[in-house]
């Protein structure tokens, strides 16, 4: 019954507007960037993954048309500023960002701290400090949240945070020793390092509880209307409440990871 008023719900805000109240009379420009299992690459070379299935689905739901490509971090959020670019998946919103994207949440997640087994004995982020021969890994332009941020600035005046251009290159510095740390989401490190290779990496729990990461969609100011904006914003609130956001964190990770990924309504 709750099922069939979810959809019925949906079905009311779908078919009560158009791609033109979306913005997207033309094809809308989006890009993405390998995060794990919300993006990467099979082995034909498609595209495959999360954010993949969350913008078909919306393509298949508002009519909306997308052109999709893969660029770095670092790009996405120039083109975004430049209004070269329309949609992108994953972003993290800063008050610089928000200047020039609005931020629509579709996932929550936080952050661990994944050490070498050589640094096993470090426990805390005081240990890492003051541990001179360690390096940490970080993606340039990722925001980690409390306490990593502070732990990458104290790290960064000693020059011993060494900035990856995306999350496999940070990956395979991990594997050969190039840093010795780096910090990710579970379901993004769990993707990136093979059980064999997990045996090898010891993790510690330090993000504060509070302080989750919320993931949106980032759709560019330059190209929707304020009344399209809050369009989205509507269409994901009912997406994230009639459990079409999490059945698609399902599909690749299952209910009980799925459950924990999803924003309030």
């Amino acid at each position: 019954m709750m099922l069939r008023v979810c959809l019925a719900a949906l079905a009311a805000i779908t078919a009560a507007a158009s791609p033109v109240d979306y913005g997207c009379t033309e094809p809308l420009k989006v890009a993405y960037f390998r995060f794990g299992y919300l993006y990467s690459k099979d082995k034909a070379g498609r595209n495959v993954g999360i954010d993949v299935d969350l913008i078909r689905e919306l393509s298949r739901l508002i009519g909306c048309r997308f052109e999709e490509r893969e660029l770095s971090r670092v790009l996405i959020w120039q083109a975004l500023e430049k209004g070269q670019l329309d949609v992108a998946t994953a972003g993290l919103a800063t008050p610089a960002r928000l200047v020039y994207a609005a931020f629509v949440p579709y996932f929550v997640s936080h952050n661990d701290f994944l050490l070498r087994s050589e640094s096993v004995n470090i426990q805390t982020p005081e240990d890492f400090l003051a541990a001179p021969d360690k390096v940490l890994g970080v993606v340039k332009s990722f925001q980690h949240g409390k306490p990593y941020d502070g732990l990458v600035e104290q790290l960064r005046k000693q020059d011993r945070v060494a900035e990856a251009a995306d999350l496999e290159i940070l990956a395979n510095w991990m594997r050969i020793g190039r840093v010795q740390a780096m910090m990710s989401h579970p379901i993004i490190y769990r993707q990136l390092f093979s059980d064999q290779e997990m045996k090898g990496i010891s993790i510690r729990h330090w993000a504060d509880s509070s302080e989750l990461l919320l993931g949106s969609l980032v759709l560019s100011r330059k190209h929707f209307s304020a009344d399209a904006l809050q369009r989205w914003d509507k269409l994901f609130q009912e997406l994230r409440r009639n459990g079409t956001i999490e059945g698609l964190y399902a599909r690749y990770l299952g209910p009980d990871i799925a459950k924990t990924l999803v924003p309030s309504p």
